[in-house]
């Protein structure tokens, strides 16, 4: 129970510091981001196709010719061809006049050509289909030219004309506005220039058309959906992961920020527990837990967000389920990459781009093997998330609701979609320690020569005897980086602090080490305190009442209070019995601090931090 007390008080901590101390920035990384990012990737899927609405409009009127002409005054298209075929001075002629006047009174150019080849020049298009030509006609014969004995035209238009911009509920289509209107003109002129008996039926003065297209509206939504799955699959997959991966960063820079500043082994020394890894435990679940609970808000409105614009068709259960996993994943995977580093800023950088990178490859590697897949999903949570994205993706092109016991359709690789959220589970743990053997392997000060003794458990300590140094050795011995790189520059030579020291310290008694810079005096003392890590020799503590330490230097969290830095250390100390605040009051009031008590640790003077850091 104590553990469990202890990693709440951690808890806590960290929520004061991250949450309380930085609100604003906090939600908006943890909450506001991921959902802005997903939001945006899953209304990504219009970007790649025009803007359309789709259905069947009401009944418009078909434009007249000069209508038209003005309505399109400004795009560019100011000439009108009229290809005649090599036909003078018929009715081919008669009606092309007809029609120039119109475009002449509408302030546009008037071409007229004597064979369809010339139009190359005349509306010469650019590489996106663009032209200078509003439209051209080309007529190849007439009643009376041609030899057919009927009007025989064809008109043609812009080619990026009518490319996805349709809008059933607008009368300023493409087509209203360009061929409806011309190919209108163009009857009405010819059946003007009649001289027979079909003139007794001429044109109505107005004839109505309305828009409308094979697919509904939402047939249209579906099918944009599922073109965008195949851009998922093909290369858009590995983006999903930047809404659900600043948790690496942020978490990896805040282990790294607490190590840096020694609070990390100043807590592992001060707590009280049974066992020495208890402590180590305590604080990299509370960094778990704690950030967890801080992302996952975002993470659920986030991955209900993909399910109900990009995965529709599979279950929200799925897509939900595996993001949470995939969260704790990355939480327990940012504890194991900010366990190598001891700088903030290089941990969270580091980190994330390394996981970024994986992500990517998993996303270019065309095609790969089942083995591979396997592998680099089991290894690496970001391969695996997408991998699993693209699971999705291809069951949704099928507009198949994904089954997790099944291989994806058109799948290179035979994995099912539960291998991979197992991967997950397993990955949760396994991060987590591997980032606590890491953790003390390169930071930590704990050796199985170091022991702390409680109550009647006091082993080789005598009876009064409350600190015993056998033969204690401390030897500062160049960074693995250094020997690493010998041959660029001689790594220093091994420096001896302190060589085969024996001495008890008894209860009660008040022992002070004396000696010049260098002699190792403070080296001997976070030996003693767990701060250090000796080199050899055995180092006895009689820890039944707590060891309270004041490190050399001053150590603390800039964004906590003094009332609350007594708080947490009491609770740590002590997880069955908790102060009140009359005695937390009462002892800041002893060291003079009563005015500062709300202050956060950063504004104390060098002799109040050192007062505070004393108790």
């Amino acid at each position: 129970m104590d553990v469990i007390r202890q990693t709440w008080t951690l808890v806590v901590k960290n929520f004061l510091i991250v949450l309380g101390r930085h609100s604003l920035a906090t939600v908006i990384r943890a909450f506001v981001l991921p959902i802005v990012i997903t939001s945006f990737l899953a209304f990504a899927r219009n970007l790649f196709v025009p803007a359309a609405v789709f259905g069947i409009s009401a009944p418009h009127e078909v434009r007249s010719f000069s209508n038209a002409l003005a309505a399109t005054a400004n795009t560019g298209r100011d000439t009108v061809a009229f290809v005649n075929s090599g036909f003078r001075g018929g009715e081919i002629d008669k009606v092309i006049g007809e029609l120039s006047a119109v475009v002449t009174a509408a302030g546009r150019k008037v071409t007229v050509l004597n064979s369809e080849l010339e139009l190359t020049t005349t509306c010469r298009a650019s590489l996106r289909g663009v032209t200078p030509c509003y439209g051209a006609v080309v007529f190849r014969g007439s009643p009376t030219e041609g030899g057919g004995g009927l009007w025989n035209y064809t008109i043609r238009s812009d080619g990026s004309l009518g490319i996805g911009r349709i809008n059933t509920n607008r009368d300023d289509n493409d087509g209203q506005l360009y061929m409806l209107p011309l190919q209108r003109a163009v009857d009405q002129a010819i059946t003007a220039s009649n001289n027979d008996a079909s003139n007794r039926n001429p044109l109505p003065a107005t004839v109505d058309e309305y828009p409308f297209t094979s697919l509904t509206q939402e047939e249209r939504a579906v099918r944009v959906r599922v073109i965008y799955t195949g851009m998922v699959i093909n290369f858009l997959g590995v983006t999903f992961i930047i809404g659900f991966i600043d948790i690496v960063y942020h978490l990896s820079g805040f282990m790294a920020t607490e190590r840096e500043s020694g609070m990390s082994t100043l807590i592992e020394a001060m707590m009280v527990t049974k066992h020495r890894w208890e402590a180590q435990l305590t604080r990299l679940l509370s960094y778990h837990f704690a950030f967890s609970v801080l992302y996952l808000p975002g993470w659920v409105i986030g991955s209900l967000i993909l399910w109900r614009a990009v995965f529709a068709t599979t279950s929200a259960l799925i897509v939900l389920v595996y993001h949470i996993l995939a969260g704790l994943s990355l939480t327990s995977l940012a504890m194991f990459g900010g366990s190598f580093f001891k700088k903030s800023q290089l941990s969270g950088v580091s980190v994330t781009i390394i996981c970024t990178l994986l992500a990517i490859a998993a996303q270019i590697v065309t095609a790969p093997s089942t083995s591979t897949v396997v592998a680099l999903s089991l290894l690496f949570a970001p391969a695996n998330y997408t991998y699993f994205i693209t699971l999705l993706a291809r069951f949704e092109r099928e507009e198949r609701a994904t089954n997790l016991l099944q291989v994806a359709p058109t799948s290179p690789w035979n994995v099912s979609g539960i291998v991979l959220m197992i991967f997950l589970v397993v990955q949760i743990p396994v991060y987590a320690l591997l980032a606590a053997l890491v953790e003390r392997y390169l930071h930590g000060t704990t050796t199985s020569t170091r022991n702390i003794m409680t109550g009647d458990n006091r082993g080789d300590l005598g009876p009064e005897a409350a600190v015993q140094l056998e033969e204690f050795t401390k030897i500062y011995a160049p960074g693995p980086l250094r020997r690493l790189f010998s041959f660029i520059k001689a790594p220093r030579p091994d420096v001896h602090a302190v060589s085969k020291l024996t001495l008890t310290a008894s209860r009660g008694q008040i022992l002070a080490l004396l000696g010049a810079n260098g002699s190792g005096k403070s080296t001997t003392l976070d030996s003693i305190a767990g701060i250090n890590k000796l080199t050899s020799g055995k180092i006895t503590i009689d820890g039944t009442g707590g060891l309270g330490i004041a490190p050399q230097k001053n150590v603390f969290w800039d964004e906590l209070t003094v009332e609350e830095h007594i708080r947490i250390f009491n609770r740590l100390k002590s997880p069955h019995q908790h102060a009140s605040k009359q005695e937390i009051r009462a002892l800041v009031a002893s060291i003079d601090l009563e005015l500062k008590v709300k202050a956060q640790s950063r504004t104390l003077s060098g002799g109040q931090s050192a007062s505070c850091s004393w108790e």
